[in-house]
């Protein structure tokens, strides 16, 4: 069984528009929910770029490593550096093998 012509069908096309049907911050949590996520206090600070999960006001997932000059967690697409951004939660992104 193939995709339709209008796309997906079946059961992702519900899954689809359940999601799209959430607030984004809702769906978006959803989507991250298979990601590996380990304790920030388990995640390496000798600068590896690591997939983080951030809290409000950002509240979502951001790019961003250890700064070991800085003594804190660098948003590297947002350029914050500020002992404010507070990861709660860390995931490699590395690719499983």
């Amino acid at each position: 069984m193939g995709l339709s012509s209008a796309g997906r069908h079946g059961g992702l096309a519900e899954a689809d528009a359940f999601l799209a049907g959430l607030p984004p911050w809702t769906a978006l949590k959803r989507k991250t929910a298979m990601i590996d996520w380990q304790p920030i206090e388990t995640a390496p600070r000798d600068g590896t770029p690591l997939l983080l999960w951030l809290p409000a006001p950002f509240s979502g997932p951001a790019i961003g490593h250890w700064d070991q000059s800085l003594i804190c967690w660098v948003d590297d697409y947002r350029n914050h550096e500020t002992d404010e951004l507070l990861p709660t939660h860390g995931a490699s992104l590395t690719p499983p093998a």
